[in-house]
């Protein structure tokens, strides 16, 4: 599943859910700390001051609706900083404690705090954690610190190298399922710029169980730079190749069990957030293209969890509008991504030419019940990879020739293909209509085509037999 969500007004929240209910993501990322839209959506902003509130609206909204998700408490309360905008390691322990209380206040039925006072909470309702936000790059730290320029506090303070990440994560962790032994706990939810010696570092250092290793991918920082530059580090530096890192660095730290999951808990086109030029291409048609590439790799990569960053926002990075509730193109795609790739399907070996020099990608994957293979194909050729900037890409007419066996299926040519053709021709406010595709032959082997128009993503189901 693929969302972000922070704490919403009422009516965006009726929304949200109902866009929600009827996508039906997988696992939600439940993202909450003392800064942005809703200061103090995680409890006790004030020391001795617990609040569960604004949480326990959030968390009660998924359970009706039967979603599940995971929490991440980005940071410590503002009370636990000194002047310096840092989090002592002396008040790790302190950090540990609270984040202890909150496992007991929504799994073990509440907790007795310092002065006696007993806040009674709810049984099993969180299971899975992420420990604290992107420790290197400081944005979440809710307190000033020495460098605020002026009207704006607080300023960010990188910090928290990966080995004293490490002793965070161990303290808190070791807290948290003394409290609830069955929780599943992961980190460093690491921001985007690809410094893969943190990664090293802390995998050195972690001694706590690791039960997944989250990072962000966004392939860029301005709207200025290239459609070719964005495109291009889905397979560089800021996702493949942190991918192959991670797996080589858990091969060598962790050899008795070396597939920990990786999850990518934030995905996006541009991560700047603080800009006044708005990057239009997180929501346009190149959303598409960009997606569809980076669920290839994902998927073929060992990742099993992705979650898009955010669910409101606005045309750079959400897929509603926070102001206006205005549906984004990417929520469709995602909805109907998710329905025709479900868990427990097979990942299906391709052959090229599928590779970013011809401009397309695909994923192959065998739905759970063996009667279809899904497709999802990507148009990613830019038209001018030195001078697009928001371009329209390359209108291409793609065939996908398919194997005469299939995990042991093969293609029913008797009956036809369906296509959602992603593109500048789908409609921006809506899933687009499905067509169907008499399967044909060429060199005695069966096929499937269709055209994009551009920048865009197709998703296929073509019948199987046994």
């Amino acid at each position: 599943g693929w969302k972000d969500l922070t704490p919403p007004s009422e009516q965006r929240a009726q929304v949200a859910n109902q866009l929600l209910a009827e996508w039906k993501p997988t696992l939600v990322r439940v993202h909450v700390g003392f800064r942005g839209d809703s200061p103090g959506s995680a409890p006790e902003q004030i020391q001795g001051q617990w609040d569960f509130s604004k949480l326990d609206a959030i968390i009660s909204d998924l359970r009706a609706h039967n979603i599940s998700y995971f929490l991440d408490i980005r940071t410590a309360p503002p009370w636990m900083y000194d002047n310096t905008g840092h989090l002592p390691i002396a008040n790790f322990p302190l950090f540990a404690q609270y984040m202890a209380r909150i496992v007991a206040y929504y799994n073990k039925g509440g907790f007795t705090d310092e002065n006696g006072v007993f806040h009674k909470g709810h049984t099993n309702w969180v299971h899975a954690w992420e420990i604290w936000n992107e420790p290197k790059s400081g944005w979440d730290i809710p307190v000033c610190n020495p460098h605020c320029p002026p009207g704006f506090s607080p300023a960010a303070a990188p910090w928290m190298r990966p080995e004293v990440y490490a002793e965070l994560y161990n303290t808190t962790v070791t807290a948290m399922k003394a409290v609830d032994p069955t929780i599943i706990t992961g980190g460093p939810a690491l921001n985007s710029y690809p410094d893969d010696t943190y990664f090293q570092n802390f995998l050195q250092n972690v001694t706590a169980p690791l039960d997944f290793l989250s990072f962000h991918f966004y392939a860029g920082v301005s709207a200025k730079e290239s459609d070719q530059d964005i495109l291009s580090q889905i397979t560089g530096p800021r996702f493949l190749d942190r991918l192959l890192h991670l797996h080589a660095y858990f091969q060598q730290y962790f050899p008795n069990h070396p597939n920990i999951p990786i999850w990518i808990t934030e995905l996006g086109i541009n991560e700047a957030s603080t800009t006044t030029i708005r990057d239009l291409r997180g929501t346009g048609p190149m959303a598409y293209a960009f997606l569809s590439d980076s669920l290839t790799t994902a998927y073929y990569n060992g990742v099993q969890q992705i979650d898009e960053f955010a669910m409101e926002s606005d045309a750079q990075l959400g897929l509603m509008d926070i102001k206006s509730y205005k549906v984004y193109r990417p929520y469709y795609f995602y909805k109907l991504f998710t329905q025709e790739f479900p868990q427990g399907g097979t990942l299906i070996p391709i052959k090229a030419p599928v590779n970013a020099t011809s401009g397309v990608t695909m994923l192959a994957y065998l739905a759970p019940d063996g009667k279809s293979l899904r497709l999802l194909v990507g148009n990613i050729k830019v038209a001018n990879p030195k001078k697009d900037v928001g371009g329209t890409g390359v209108a291409k007419n793609i065939r996908i020739l398919l194997s005469g066996s299939i995990a042991g299926h093969s293609v029913d040519t008797s009956q036809a293909a369906t296509i959602w053709r992603f593109d500048t021709t789908a409609p921006a406010d809506a899933e687009p209509a499905p067509t169907s595709f008499p399967l044909g032959t060429a060199n005695g082997l069966p096929y499937v085509q269709g055209p994009l128009a551009g920048y865009g993503a197709m998703i296929i189901s073509v019948p199987l037999k046994s």
